[in-house]
């Protein structure tokens, strides 16, 4: 009976040793490890490699801010994304570096309506599949909707901080989004200076909330919005619904609400 017992034990004992390289190897397909560069931020590096940003996020116990030289897990690119509310294929296909034509394409639709809960096919770039765990470097992005100066930016991380540091991170990228948009509008000034300084157009400015010191998180917000992400879907007007006096800033045809905020054009 004790040898019947030696004899189990022991088989256990190589299984487990043969397990384990497997386990680990698994592992590592389903993952790879990446350096920060300086200039990057979490929404760049998710849409680099066509992650979610918070699965990103979440792996790496990381919400907003990182550093140049930090490691950071990376999922492998997902193959299906389930539908939020208020999604677009448009928005669907930036946030996976894809077109609404191969997104279409992957799912055999002939419109682009969608609707909330389905999943979604991802099309795979193969020039990001990976199959081991490797260290991965990328250059910084210099696809930038506009061009600021360091002044300018500093300018927008006051008016971010100003107007929403207690909204969550997507909703301050959408603040920066809007300046970038009117910017970009013939309706306002071709410059931040002139879009953020117009009368009355941002209420901290006249109640000198906007000279607050903004935090990282304002100014990360500011780098997303330059680098082309726009949680506010090209609005032109923000407003809280709850502390607004304006009726007419009600008229204007909405687009999406990010926390305590409205995104209108």
């Amino acid at each position: 009976m004790k040898s019947v017992k030696k004899v189990l034990a022991i088989m256990m004992a190589v299984g487990g040793l043969m397990l384990s390289p497997l386990i680990v190897q698994e592992a590592s397909a389903s993952s790879q490890t990446y350096t920060v560069n300086p200039g990057d931020s979490l929404w760049k590096i998710s849409n680099e490699f066509n992650v979610q940003l918070d699965e990103l996020r979440s792996l790496n116990h990381v919400w907003e801010h990182i550093e140049p030289e930090q490691e950071l897990t990376i999922p492998n690119s997902p193959n299906k994304h389930t539908i939020e509310k208020g999604e677009t294929l448009w928005r669907i296909a930036q946030n996976y570096d894809t077109t609404v034509t191969e997104l279409k394409k992957a799912n055999n639709l002939d419109s682009d309506l969608i609707y909330a809960e389905d999943t979604m096919c991802i099309p795979t770039k193969l020039e990001k599949s990976v199959s081991t765990t490797k260290t991965v470097t990328r250059k910084s992005s210099s696809d930038q909707r506009i061009s600021v100066s360091d002044y300018e930016r500093q300018l927008m991380a006051h008016a971010v901080y100003s107007e929403a540091r207690s909204e969550p991170y997507e909703g301050q990228v959408a603040v920066a989004s809007v300046i970038i948009n009117r910017v970009r509008d013939d309706r306002w000034p071709n410059n931040v200076e002139g879009v953020i300084f117009e009368p009355w157009a941002f209420s901290p400015v006249h109640d000198g909330t906007f000279w607050l010191q903004p935090n990282q998180t304002a100014y990360d917000a500011v780098d997303d919005a330059l680098n082309g992400w726009d949680p506010s879907q090209e609005a032109v007007f923000f407003y809280n619904p709850v502390t607004s006096t304006s009726n007419w800033i009600f008229s204007r045809t909405t687009i999406t609400q990010i926390g305590q905020h409205v995104f209108a054009y």
